[in-house]
Parts: structure tokens; C-alpha cells; sequence
């Protein structure tokens, strides 16, 4: 499965917004992981009451909260 990249998850949700006034990630963080850190951590990006945040998640992270969005070619 070829997963969203930072950038192009940065552009989904802005596209998303400029669509339907709404943000991705209300309650759930979408896993980048066809990013990588330096160190190996997966970016992870979530909409929360001070914005955007994106944070590092270990690649062998899981949980209820945690999604990966398909890339689009």
C-alpha cells in the first residue's frame, strides 16, 4: 500500500478545506508514512484546537487514533 507523503498530506487537507470549510483529522492522526524522519519516525499530522501539528510517530506505533491515507497517482 503506497501511503500520503508529508507534503502531499499538507496539500489533501488544505484542498479538503478550500472544498468544504472542514479539517482532516478531527479526531484521528493521519500516519505519513511515506515520509521519513532522519531517525526513522513516521510524521504524523492531526488537527487540533491550536491548529495543524504534526508530530513524530515511532514506526511501530499503533493505536485506535492512527490512519494512513492511500496516495492518489
Amino acid at each position: 500500500m503506497t501511503t500520503e507523503t508529508l507534503p502531499e498530506r499538507l496539500v489533501h487537507g488544505l484542498d479538503y478545506f478550500e472544498e468544504t470549510g472542514k479539517h482532516l483529522d478531527l479526531h484521528n492522526w493521519t500516519l505519513c508514512a511515506g515520509s521519513r524522519y532522519s531517525d526513522g519516525d513516521v510524521p504524523g499530522v492531526h488537527w487540533g484546537a491550536v491548529g495543524l501539528r504534526v508530530y513524530g510517530c515511532y514506526p511501530g506505533d499503533a493505536g485506535g487514533h492512527l490512519r494512513s491515507r492511500l496516495a492518489v497517482s
